[in-house]
């Protein structure tokens, strides 16, 4: 007889099996199937269908020895103890009943192996052979197409037992969870009260709590599943679903239920804002099962380990509460599992999420968020010996209301904004600018809503009262330039009402004009506030517009004059001493940055005046004619203008006195001098520099 060699190729792992084939032995002839279910692609560890090889045409009662080897075109997840998959079995049945073979090892990461399989064929030369409980990550599949997952399959001998069929599929790929939220939960500074006796359901909705609701909703029949149904064979507990809250403030407390009643309960669970009345919900056990979830305590963050309470034996009305543990970020999480569920219907469940904040426990709202996924939550995509079954991939589930139908409904809220553009213009250093836009809720239920904002360029240039809301609002939009440089400044004012009501944006525009350049209209003695030349060394007053900024400063053809007082309009100055000798000089003016254009002034060594009240008695008083100098008295006379070089005289009645007892810098004054005289007689005093004389 000539040899006979088969080739079986799967997943680039080949083998080549060759043996002599005796004329007296017949080969088996075997075909695979399987009756596929529908599996969740957001599952790392779904169990798919089991793997029935049905024989036929072997010699009777004939002994089947040789090495079984499974493909899938998924990682294998099942637990492992040192190499050996826990759960997964072959069994074979030739009419005695079913009966364990070897155990399955794991051949590679998408491959088992069933090393030195024996079995015995029947009095009519079959046998049917069974592959139960294999687990495979399934989260790189589609998401919502039914996408086939398939075993191929190879026997070595390939001369005892041929396979009619290598390849067939052993389930189905779609989406399991979809979920609904009814709006984000309020995060004003008006808080959120706190029941008066009992942390119950009733008693949270009579105390006017604020809250949310969180729908789950399954994408096929049988998405979710007990510990007790056929996904979860050999697993540690039924389907879980992990719900995290973040970014709560300070004195933050949530509440869930401890037991929520779907939606094919007597009476389902719900906090009214999905259109069923606020109630605890009611349950039943029944045959046919309705979903129920249960809070899991002692979970881990990923949503592992931990207990839940059992299930009611008897109808059993809920009302209990119990608080979900915030560190210190304001970050928590809570764990449900699925106790009872119907396996023929699509179900749904809801729980609303309390939040007790005491008012104005907070100065300005802030940004929360919550997170829904089936759990355990896990990166670990091949077979372990340590973590879950099952266990999922974190993934956002897309949105539930196409599948319950109310994407549309009356009691869900639609939010309204008046998004006209909203456009200011001002200069640096200008106020604030106030605008208006009105946010309403179109619809019915209770809309709870943030505005935040996302600025394009530059940050803080707007406020806004009020930044959160429930239902309608006329919110107040200040825009500030006063710290901005000049330019154009866009930003995104968003407001949120929840994945139902939507999101609307208003932009903003901020036009940043240039201020003028500070102008000088006049320069002027301190002294009088005459115009014409003034004096280096003395006070010059300059008059003019936009002179006040966080940095100013006065040049005299270059030289910096000492700034002594200044305000929008008027600056006081020190003229440089270092300009002596000079007839004309070049004034400027810088404020922040700005100049203003160079003005031609005219200099002197002497152009004197004196300050008002600037003559004093001999006793410091202020001279007056009804405070008048005693003859023979000293006068003190305050001026400036008389910093040049060259004699200063006094004048009384227009004739010279004797000269002064002291002329020069006042002592303790910038650029002010002071000139002592001793006086016999009354009259119109004058000072003079050389022959430039003020009265």
């Amino acid at each position: 007889m000539i040899p006979v060699c088969r080739l079986f190729t799967a997943f680039a792992i080949s083998w080549i099996g060759c043996a002599s084939l005796p004329a007296q032995i017949s080969v088996l002839t075997c075909v695979p199937s399987a009756n596929p279910p529908v599996v969740r692609v957001e599952g790392i560890t779904e169990r798919v269908g089991d793997a029935l090889i049905t024989c036929s045409g072997g010699n009777p009662s004939a002994q089947i020895s040789g090495n079984l080897t499974v493909f899938a075109d998924a990682a294998v997840t099942n637990r492992l103890s040192g190499n050996i998959l826990n759960g997964v079995s072959l069994t074979y049945d030739n009419g005695a009943g079913p009966r364990a073979t070897v155990p399955a090892s794991l051949f590679s990461s998408s491959a088992i192996a069933f090393n030195n399989v024996s079995f015995t064929l029947s009095a009519t030369g079959g046998v049917t052979l069974r592959l139960s409980n294999l687990r495979l990550n399934v989260t790189g599949f589609a998401r919502v197409q039914n996408t086939p997952l398939s075993l191929y399959m190879g026997f070595n001998p390939s001369n005892v037992l041929f396979l009619s069929s290598a390849q067939f599929t052993v389930a189905y790929a779609r989406s399991g969870l979809y979920t609904g939220t009814s709006g984000k939960l309020i995060r004003s500074v008006y808080g959120s009260p706190a029941p008066d006796n009992t942390a119950s359901f009733s008693a949270f909705i009579s105390a006017g709590t604020s809250f949310t609701s969180t729908r789950l909703t399954e994408g096929f029949a049988d998405a979710f599943q007990p510990a007790t149904s056929y996904a979860n064979l050999m697993a540690d507990n039924g389907h879980r679903f992990l719900i995290h809250y973040s970014g709560f403030p300070e004195g933050s407390r949530l509440y869930l239920p401890d037991f929520v009643a779907g939606s094919d309960a007597a009476r389902s669970t719900a906090g009214g804002d999905f259109g069923a009345p606020a109630t605890g919900g009611n349950y039943v056990p029944s045959a046919a099962g309705s979903l129920l979830l249960s809070r899991v305590k002692g979970a881990s963050v990923q949503g592992a380990g931990g207990a839940p309470a059992a299930a009611p034996a008897a109808a059993t009305s809920f009302d209990s509460m119990s608080e979900v543990p915030l560190d210190s970020s304001g970050s928590g999480s809570a764990v449900y599992e699925v106790m009872d569920a119907n396996n023929a219907i699509q179900e749904s469940a809801q729980f609303p999420t309390f939040l007790v904040l005491a008012r104005s426990s907070i100065s300005a709202p802030v940004e929360t968020s919550e997170a829904v996924s089936f759990a355990a939550v896990s990166t670990a995509g091949i077979a372990t010996s340590t973590d879950p079954i099952p266990r999922f991939l974190a993934s956002v589930p897309l949105a539930d209301c196409v599948i319950v139908g109310d994407c549309a409904a009356k009691y869900n809220p639609a939010l309204f904004v008046d998004t006209t553009p909203l456009l200011y213009s001002g200069q640096s250093g200008a106020g604030n600018q106030v605008q208006y836009f009105v946010v309403n809720n179109q619809s019915g239920g209770v809309m709870r809503w943030t505005a935040t904002i996302h600025y394009a360029k530059g940050s803080g240039w707007i406020k806004l009262y009020p930044d959160s809301g429930v239902n309608g609002a006329r919110v107040r939009v200040d825009a500030f330039p006063a710290t901005l440089e000049p330019g154009i400044y866009q930003a995104i004012i968003t407001i949120d009402a929840g994945p139902i009501a939507g999101q609307k944006n208003v932009p903003v525009s901020l036009i940043v004009n240039p201020v003028p350049p500070p102008a000088i209209t006049s320069v002027l003695n301190a002294a009088s506030f005459a115009t014409g030349p003034v004096s280096p060394g003395s006070l010059a007053t300059l008059m003019g517009a936009r002179f006040r900024g966080k940095s100013v400063s006065v040049t005299f053809d270059g030289l910096p004059a000492t700034v002594l007082f200044s305000n929008d309009a008027q600056i006081n100055v020190l003229v440089p001493p270092a300009l002596a000798g000079k007839t004309t000089a070049q004034l400027v003016i810088t404020v922040d940055g700005q100049s203003s254009a160079p003005q031609t002034i005219a200099l002197a060594a002497f152009s004197p005046a004196i300050f008002p009240g600037g003559v004093l008695n001999e006793d410091n008083s202020v001279n007056s004619a009804a405070n008048p100098a005693a003859p023979g008295s000293m006068l003190q006379i305050y001026a400036t203008g008389l910093s040049g070089s060259g004699a200063i005289s006094v004048q009384l009645n227009g004739s010279s006195v004797d000269s002064p007892a002291y002329a020069g810098p006042a002592p303790g004054l910038i650029g002010v001098q002071q000139v002592n005289e001793l006086i016999q007689a009354g009259g119109d005093l004058t000072v003079c520099g050389l022959s430039t004389c003020s009265p």
